[in-house]
């Protein structure tokens, strides 16, 4: 039986403070190499860790913080990873941010993944799955804010050739799988395939028509996500929040190498609104807005904010600083209680939101009755279905005694 170990709020709260699964891994001396703007371990490319700190262990499905990284690849318990990331183990030091030379950093430039042939599975995934209202679905593809598209496993788009067309690289050109590839030297003439780069470069590569054939001919994996972006003040694409589709299985959530978190998704409500609605995901942001017009709440005339994480808070800095006219800030985080997080990250990210800017804004909190936003949207959801169906069944009755 294992020893029971006590640990404090305040020891979690540290370790969260703590939880940067890629600082965690530099400062054990784990062998990493960078790809585009995540770094994967040298002998296990499945094992990707981002600069924001999430860890992903692609090939069984996992992702998460430090802890969960110390939990499922290190074999230790929930309250010795707390105990190790808070500093409170005799002898063992918290982990350190390492020196900037350990792995000298290359940002990687953004690309824009490639469109897919069609939204089918996108708009099935989004309304029938998730619940979130068609129509918002509808604006939102209208607006470019939502795509469907296509990536491929282990390779990386690398920009677009002339015709528009995606062109993809192995991550680890090392890796022996890829050898057989059709890989030539071509011309990048764009990175999201309609706006020419100032200076074109080359890269040995392979066509969005090769992966698709190769991808036919079960040589490659393809996979058809949800990506949701966010604008620069430029009106440029400068965030993309992907995610799987899938309603079984392993599925994941990452985004896409070199975006911006001061750009993330963003739902617009009315002209000079003067609320923001926070939210952890974009799939958060869309279930609250969905909500809203559900209920016919006054809040749908808000913006609703997605900080693409409950501790990342650069991009809410970012879009406080160009809507002078918000007064009222509105915090939506996760509740986290469902049994499946060891750390209340909404919770803690609340808390944190509310100290940063309680002095200058008016601030209050809306917890979903259940884990998340898109819970309440789906039970909501099932309860009405269920009472269509009744109200139905109890009209036949009434028509048949008639």
């Amino acid at each position: 039986m294992a020893k029971y170990i006590h640990i404090t709020d305040e020891e979690k709260r540290r370790a969260y403070e703590n939880a940067n699964a890629l600082q965690y891994a530099l400062s054990k001396g784990y062998n990493l190499i960078q790809v585009g703007n995540e770094f994967h371990l040298k002998d296990h490319d499945s094992m990707v860790f981002t600069k924001n700190g999430i860890w992903f262990w692609n090939s069984k499905g996992l992702r998460g913080s430090a802890i969960d990284f110390m939990i499922h690849y290190e074999g230790k318990s929930f309250p010795e990873a707390v105990k190790i990331l808070a500093g409170t183990v005799p002898g063992i030091a918290a982990p350190q941010r390492p020196s900037a030379n350990v792995i000298p950093f290359v940002p990687a430039v953004f690309v824009l993944p490639e469109r897919a042939e069609n939204f089918r599975q996108m708009f099935a995934y989004l309304v029938q799955t998730r619940g979130i209202d068609p129509q918002l679905v509808k604006d939102l593809t209208t607006n470019h804010q939502r795509m469907q598209v296509k990536t491929f496993a282990g390779l990386r788009i690398c920009g677009y050739d002339i015709s528009g067309k995606g062109l993809y690289t192995p991550n680890n050109p090392d890796n022996p799988k890829f050898s057989s590839l059709p890989l030539q030297e071509r011309e990048i003439v764009s990175l999201d395939g309609t706006t020419p780069m100032e200076e074109k470069k080359t890269e040995r590569c392979i066509t969005s028509q090769e992966a698709d054939k190769l991808a036919y001919e079960n040589v490659l994996k393809r996979h058809n996500n949800l990506a949701m972006l966010g604008y620069g003040p430029d009106g440029k694409v400068r965030y993309c929040s992907l995610r799987s589709m899938n309603s079984t299985g392993n599925s994941f959530k990452i985004d896409a190498p070199g975006s911006s978190k001061e750009t993330p998704f963003l739902i617009r409500g009315v002209k000079d609104a003067d609320t923001v609605i926070v939210t952890e995901s974009p799939i958060e942001a869309m279930s609250y807005r969905s909500l809203c017009t559900i209920t016919s709440s006054p809040r749908q005339n808000a913006d609703i904010f997605s900080l693409g994480g409950a501790n990342v808070t650069m991009g809410l800095d970012r879009f406080l600083e160009r809507n002078p006219q918000i007064k009222n800030i509105i915090l939506g985080l996760n509740r986290d209680d469902d049994g499946n997080h060891k750390i209340r990250a909404g919770e803690l990210g609340t808390e944190k939101l509310m100290q940063k800017y309680g002095q200058t804004y008016q601030v209050s909190v809306h917890k979903p009755a259940l884990n998340d936003w898109n819970d309440v949207l789906r039970r909501i959801r099932e309860l009405r279905g269920i009472d269509a169906q009744e109200h139905e069944r109890s009209r036949s009755r009434s028509a048949q005694a008639r």
